[in-house]
């Protein structure tokens, strides 16, 4: 249980660091601070040997090889960098870019940003009521001048699957980039090999420190180059910037502990947000959205009827789970989300969303419908 005096469901938006990975980081923090690139003394040089080790181990467990790894802050720079960098480079060629409406902030933020400002071609696909494209009127949106597609692993509200390796068939068969999201999936599906041209994780989303993350380019049969978005000291090919050892052996560590714990882990979680969500439907007559898709073990996106609206938002108060994505814009608008699947406002108003981790107890579980049944039997307390 987190040692959080609130029992905390709100690990799509983070998680808490890993003991081991904490151990790594202080480590590293105390004893191998010196910048990697100072190469002229002992101790860069130490740091520049533990800085290749860490890059070559992240690389060989997402089974890319090192030179198609860039570190980088976290998802959002990745997100920006990929689908930014690739845009740049071809975009005299092709500027025709394929998304989904229901993709995290940071694609659709980026890609209004190259349709405002850089004449960017965008289509975005609809989902059905339980999140899923279409993968026909995918392949149909592809023409001549179709760059690149852009669709994510898992959603972040609702942990809706997409099926990646069909989508990668597609964009091989029409010739045309794939850019995953899959900055939600690590450590809430299994993974052995990601099918897609360029990916990216952010290590805070799997026990991991924050401000670290990655992107992968593969280079396939031909180069693919990108065009880079920070310039300075040239520390990575496509991005410069102070090489962070202590988080990059962070990430490295989170990583590797995500595919020793995976088969195990997955399992426990998806069993307890399983037991969360009939538990829940025998108290209150809830709604859970995309439970007829496949999604990631650990995530409940749930509407409650209006009358128990006000029980959920003093429950807000003891517990932490959200009422849409932590990465939202602060408009105030509902979930594009769900209202993509087809959703009214007073339905995504009346919409939470609990994700779970691997720290999680059935006895957290219990107290929150205790809370619940209370709340309910007791509006005013």
């Amino acid at each position: 249980m987190n040692n959080n005096q609130y029992p905390y469901f709100d690990n799509n938006a983070t998680t808490e660091i890993d003991a081991q990975v904490l151990d790594v980081l202080n480590e590293y923090q105390k004893y191998y601070y010196a910048n990697p690139s100072s190469t002229s003394h002992p101790s860069g040089m130490i740091c520049n040997a533990l800085y290749q080790q860490h890059k070559q181990k992240i690389a060989d467990l997402l089974n890319v090889s090192e030179n198609e790894l860039i570190i980088t802050s976290g998802a959002t720079e990745s997100i920006n960098t990929a689908i930014k960098g690739i845009y740049f480079q071809y975009y005299k060629k092709k500027n025709h870019i394929i998304s989904c409406k229901t993709e995290h902030s940071a694609v659709l933020k980026t890609l209004e940003y190259l349709q405002n400002f850089f004449g960017a071609d965008v289509t975005l696909l609809d989902v059905n009521e339980n999140g899923q494209i279409n993968l026909d009127a995918l392949e149909r949106s592809i023409h001549e001048n179709t760059l690149l597609v852009c669709l994510m692993l898992a959603n972040n509200e609702t942990g809706v699957i997409h099926p990646m390796e069909e989508i990668h068939k597609i964009t091989q068969k029409h010739r045309v980039l794939f850019f995953c999201d899959t900055t939600q999936a690590f450590g809430k599906t299994k993974i052995s090999k990601i099918t897609a041209d360029l990916f990216c994780g952010s290590a805070h989303k799997f026990y991991g420190p924050k401000g670290i993350g990655f992107l992968v380019i593969r280079n396939l049969s031909r180069k693919v180059f990108l065009h880079p978005l920070l310039h300075g000291g040239n520390q990575q090919e496509y991005r410069s910037g102070t090489i962070p050892l202590p988080l990059i052996a962070g990430l490295s560590k989170a990583l590797e502990l995500v595919f020793e714990q995976q088969d195990f882990i997955i399992q426990r979680i998806e069993i307890l947000r399983n037991n969360f969500e009939e538990q829940l439907k025998q108290i209150v007559p809830v709604k859970i959205h995309s439970e007829k898709s496949l999604r990631i073990c650990n995530t409940s996106n749930v509407q409650f009827p209006f009358e128990y609206k006000a029980v959920l938002l003093r429950l807000m108060k003891k517990f932490c789970f959200s009422r849409a994505s932590a990465c939202s814009d602060g408009s105030g608008k509902p979930s594009h989300v769900l209202t993509a699947m087809g959703l009214t406002k007073n339905e995504v108003d009346l919409s939470f969303r609990f994700s779970f981790s691997k720290y999680n107890e059935e006895s957290e579980m219990n107290l929150f419908f205790e809370e619940l049944v209370k709340s309910i039997s007791e509006p005013n307390s």
